[in-house]
């Protein structure tokens, strides 16, 4: 006698395999997903890095680039400067004067095209250095080289308008009409039909010795 048994879960093999081939298919999606968003997610971050690179090299390339016409720009008005940067992009800075000393500056980078690009700004106040000019006589010397006062030369160290000028302005208090290590040095020798003119017309001071008298003015040195 021959027995057959029949079983009523009938295609459970199949359905496994469809399931494993779904999960499969989910966990590689899910993957592809990550993926896709971590690239983007990468490059964005490069664009905007590369912008931001854009902007502080037009911004700093106009520092150095400094001209005059910048300088003479009236408190109010702008200047543009557009810079093609090395590697890809363009960087476009706005350079606006506030007042006598003080300048804005506005950068903006941009790199890539289409749905691929981005942009970067930033801001800079910039002042200008002023010398500050320490004038102990009319003419200071150092006299490491011979200095003569001949003829009719002579120094003057009272402030005055230049002749066939209009007014300046008020008028400085006088300084020296010449300062000088030690007026008794070899280098130095006056012999003009003409006396200074100053208070004192000759002054001796450690001043006209100091190298700094002569390259440092306030916080600008030359």
């Amino acid at each position: 006698m021959r027995v057959t048994h029949i079983s009523g879960e009938r295609g459970v093999a199949l359905v496994t395999a469809l399931l494993v081939v779904v999960l499969v298919g989910a966990l590689i999606l899910g993957v592809f997903a990550t993926s896709m968003s971590d690239y983007r997610i990468g490059r964005n971050m490069l664009l905007q890095e590369r912008a931001l690179a854009a902007a502080e090299y037009g911004q700093n390339d106009v520092l150095l680039g400094w001209d005059s016409s910048l300088t003479n720009l009236q408190a109010g008005n702008l200047a543009v400067r557009t810079r093609d940067v090395p590697g890809g992009g363009r960087d476009t800075v706005r350079v606006t004067r506030l007042n006598n000393t003080t300048f804005w500056l506005i950068s903006s980078g941009f790199v890539g095209s289409g749905q691929t690009q981005a942009s970067r700004r930033t801001g800079l106040i910039v002042r200008l250095a002023t010398a500050n000019l320490n004038v102990p006589a009319a003419v200071t010397s150092r006299l490491t080289t011979k200095f003569t006062e001949s003829g009719s030369a002579y120094v003057n160290g009272n402030d005055g308008s230049p002749p066939g000028w209009s007014s300046c302005g008020p008028l400085s208090a006088p300084v020296a009409g010449l300062a000088v290590p030690d007026s008794t040095a070899q280098n130095y020798v006056n012999q003009s039909s003409i006396p200074n003119e100053g208070t004192p017309p000759v002054l001796e001071t450690p001043i006209a010795n100091d190298t700094s008298t002569y390259t440092m003015f306030g916080g600008i040195s030359y």
